[in-house]
């Protein structure tokens, strides 16, 4: 399963685990990330409506900003939500929200050369404030349930 999210001549695919690990970590690890970065949490409506047009400037002030909470946050500190453990895994029931075994980083989420959750997140991020700059004439972006 993948995410879109579109603007005016530009656009970006990006696999929903990587943005829903993204969401686990900071919620798990800010206490009002939900409301500190509402927009970007509400990609994930899309994967339930099929489309979502989000406020493009909005979305991309968030995603700059998480991407700041995440500078030297060792990557040890990806957490997985029960939903989205429950999506990977098949409805394997789960709780409360954990972190990614050893076995589960090299195979659902290998970090490359990546040093910390900044770098490791930096092509969703970069890739959706390129998508945010090119906005459609509403100034809004789509995501789309691919």
């Amino acid at each position: 399963m993948s995410l879109a999210v579109v603007g005016r001549g530009a656009s970006y695919e990006f696999r929903w685990l990587r943005w829903a690990l993204l969401r686990d970590t900071l919620a798990a690890r800010i206490h009002d990330s939900s409301t500190r970065f509402a927009t970007f949490f509400a990609i994930g409506e899309a994967m339930r409506l099929g489309s979502i047009r989000l406020v493009a400037e909005t979305l991309a002030h968030e995603v700059a900003g998480l991407s700041k909470e995440l500078v030297g946050v060792p990557f040890t500190a990806l957490v997985v939500a029960p939903a989205t453990a429950s999506a990977l895994y098949l409805g394997v029931p789960s709780t409360r929200p954990r972190s990614l075994t050893p076995r589960e980083v090299a195979q659902i989420a290998p970090a490359g050369t990546s040093r910390d959750l900044a770098e490791y997140f930096s092509s969703l991020c970069d890739s959706i404030r390129h998508v945010c700059a090119h906005p459609a004439i509403d100034n809004s972006v789509l995501v789309i349930d691919g």
